[in-house]
Parts: structure tokens; C-alpha cells; sequence
């Protein structure tokens, strides 16, 4: 079977099974999105994809050659920005990792929860012209070209390499994609992570910031799930973890890599589930957070060496920030040096006289600017 709509399609689904096109045809067109594009014959994907301009492909894993693996390795080596999502009718938990480690956005298991499958594709579409967008500020990383600039107030920054990190945080912050946060301590992750709420749909609901580092395994599910009354001695009341907590807003959680290898499965199934049982009882409730991660620490070397789960790192890291160290963006040095001496100032009621500086050149660049006090170099 091959059905290729004569207008423009965002949307090509390959799978040799034809019900299954068909059944994934309704359910799109029924929810309003356009028709999409349909292929039963892996062998001729590649030669449709170059000729159009999709924007996302759902491939079945299981095809005769070439299957969905080989395909999504062929499409993301000749057409990177392409979304890709996988289909499987098993939920294998290595196949998944592998797909995700190709560059496929995410998977789905067979049979296919319709509603389930729109979000998984709205939002794939939303990371493809994401990603369009970063792309164009590649090349426009100042700070003039901020859309709310202050809302970056609370941030002391003046390196150009800071002015790309906020235009990363503008485009992402308006989706509801999950988001994991690196950098050096001290470099602004949490402050970053409540600028992002701030910017996005849900900035009227809750930012609930959490230490992951100060869990211990008893207290982890009571803490992030909640428990009804009754649930065990001392439980007199009912009461809501973070999730509900969070509900409408942000869950922000910091040092991620902290969460210890036992409890990283039950965020796992919370997170890709998007559900919950409060401990001692039966009733599910869902998940309504967008959850922002953050580490000081290597990620990808705590997953290689099996201190963190691949498969919830996937789930977390759906946009990825990083906070270069102060020494790669040497044009914040002066700045933050005066903000912190204003501070100390301010807090001993001492006045600020001199910032003795080694270098004349940093110190022509602070002419420019307004100063609170005299200046001399060594």
C-alpha cells in the first residue's frame, strides 16, 4: 500500500501492517490533524522521504528488510532534523534505549492508546519546528534579539555565550517538554529552571523544587506519591507527594543524578506513565507536571557507568540546556564581581570604593558602563 496526499503532509507512517495504517489514519484525521502519508513497503521510504518534506515518520520495528532499526538509522544519517518514532508490539526496554540512542523521539506500544498516540505525535512536531527555531538563533546570539528580556533580570549576564542559553530558553519554554538542565554548581540551574516556568503556559500553577540527593528509599514514595489515611501507623490523614503538589505547574527537580539506582524505575514508570497510586491505595490519579531536571554532574558518565537509568534519562531529557562555567564566558567575570561586591556592600553598610583589575583591557570595557565607585589597576 502506498497513499501519498496530493497537499502537503507533515505526517509519513510506515508499517507492512495495512490495518494498522489505516486505523493510525482515522485517528489523526478524526482529531483534526492532516492526512498523512501511508507506505506498507519499507524498501521504498527512503526514496518518498527525499522527494517530500516531512517532517516526522512513525516506523513500524518489526519489517522485512530493511526494519524499522536500519530505517531509523538511514534517515537520521542522511536527514538529522526529521522526528522519528518508533512502533513496537513489544515493550522492550533495550530496543527502546537503542531507538532513542539513534535519534528517535520516542516509541509507542502496540496496540496503540489513540489519544495517547496525538500528544506523542503533537509533540514531536512541536520539537521539529523547535528545533528550526534554535537553528536560526545559531546565528543571531545577542541579547537585543530577546523577546522578554526581562524576564532574564534576576540573571547577571553580558557573554555571548549566555545570550544563546536564553534564546534556548525562550523557544522551549512555551512547550511542555520535560527539560534537563547542566552546569558547574553555582552557575544558575535553579534560577534558570524558575525563569523557564515563569515563561511557560504554566507559570500561574506551582514551582515545587526538590532536592534529590536528601531521599532515602522509605521515604522516596511518600515523599513524591503521597499516601491515603490509614496507609500505614501514623498515617491519621491523607496526604499529596510532589506530583500532586506540582499539579499545573512545575516540578523542578535538582541533583537528579542523586536519586538512588533502586527508586530510578518508580520515577521511570511515573514520568512515561504520567500516573500514580498514593501509597495504600487503589485509585489512579494522574500526572499534570512538567518536570525540569537538573545536575552538576557528567550525565552521559553516570549512565555509562550504570548509576542512572537510560531509559529515564530519554524521558527526562527532552530539551537539554546547558550552563557553560563561568571560564568559557570570561565577559561575565566583571559583571558578577560587581554585582557581589554591591551585595557585600550593602550588607556591612560599607561603601564600595575600588575593583582592582589585572587587565587594562577588561578594565576599558567597564568605562563604558555606569559604575557605582572608582576603579584602579595593578
Amino acid at each position: 500500500m502506498e497513499s501519498i496526499p496530493s497537499d502537503s503532509t507533515p505526517v509519513l507512517v510506515v508499517d507492512d501492517d495495512i490495518g494498522l495504517l489505516l486505523s493510525i489514519k482515522a485517528s489523526l484525521v478524526s482529531s483534526g490533524m492532516s492526512e498523512p502519508a501511508l507506505i506498507s513497503d519499507s524498501r521504498r521510504v527512503m526514496e518518498i522521504i527525499r522527494k517530500s518534506n516531512f517532517h516526522l515518520v512513525l516506523l513500524d520495528l518489526i519489517m522485512p528488510e530493511p526494519g524499522g532499526m536500519k530505517l531509523l538509522q538511514q534517515i537520521k544519517e542522511e536527514l538529522p532534523s526529521l522526528e522519528c518514532i518508533i512502533i513496537t508490539a513489544v515493550d522492550d526496554t533495550s530496543s527502546a534505549v537503542q531507538a532513542m540512542q539513534f535519534g528517535a523521539y520516542d516509541y509507542l506500544v502496540k496496540p496503540i492508546n489513540g489519544e495517547k498516540l496525538i500528544i506523542t505525535i503533537n509533540r514531536a512536531l512541536e520539537r521539529y519546528n523547535l528545533k528550526n527555531k534554535l537553528a536560526l538563533f545559531e546565528r543571531s546570539q545577542t541579547f537585543s534579539d530577546l523577546w522578554k528580556p526581562s524576564a532574564f533580570e534576576g540573571m547577571i549576564a553580558e557573554d555571548a555565550a549566555m545570550a544563546m542559553v536564553f534564546h534556548q530558553v525562550e523557544v522551549v519554554a512555551p512547550t511542555d517538554y520535560n527539560i534537563v538542565i547542566t552546569g558547574e554548581s553555582g552557575t544558575g540551574k535553579e534560577m534558570l529552571a524558575r525563569i523557564i516556568h515563569n515563561l511557560s503556559t504554566r507559570s500561574k500553577g506551582p514551582f515545587v523544587a526538590v532536592n534529590m540527593a536528601s531521599f532515602s528509599k522509605t521515604l522516596f514514595e511518600d515523599d513524591f506519591f503521597g499516601h491515603a489515611k490509614g496507609a500505614f501507623t501514623g498515617a491519621i490523614s491523607e496526604k499529596q507527594g510532589f506530583f500532586e503538589a506540582a499539579r499545573g505547574g512545575t516540578l523542578f527537580l535538582d541533583e537528579v543524578t542523586e536519586l538512588d539506582a533502586s527508586l530510578q524505575g518508580k520515577m521511570l514508570r511515573a514520568v512515561q506513565e504520567r500516573e500514580l497510586y498514593r501509597l495504600g491505595s487503589t485509585r489512579v490519579r494522574d500526572i499534570d507536571v512538567r518536570i525540569i531536571s537538573a545536575t552538576n554532574r557528567d550525565i552521559k558518565e553516570e549512565i555509562d557507568k550504570g548509576r542512572f537509568r537510560e531509559d529515564l534519562f530519554y524521558r527526562l531529557n527532552m530539551f537539554h540546556i546547558n550552563i557553560p562555567a563561568l571560564r568559557e564566558r570570561r565577559g561575565d567575570i566583571v559583571p558578577l564581581a560587581l554585582h557581589f561586591l554591591k551585595i557585600h556592600a550593602e550588607k556591612t553598610t560599607k561603601p564600595f570604593i575600588h575593583l582592582i583589575l589585572t587587565s587594562r583591557n577588561a578594565l576599558s570595557r567597564i568605562h563604558s558602563r555606569e559604575t557605582c565607585g572608582s576603579w584602579k589597576t595593578s
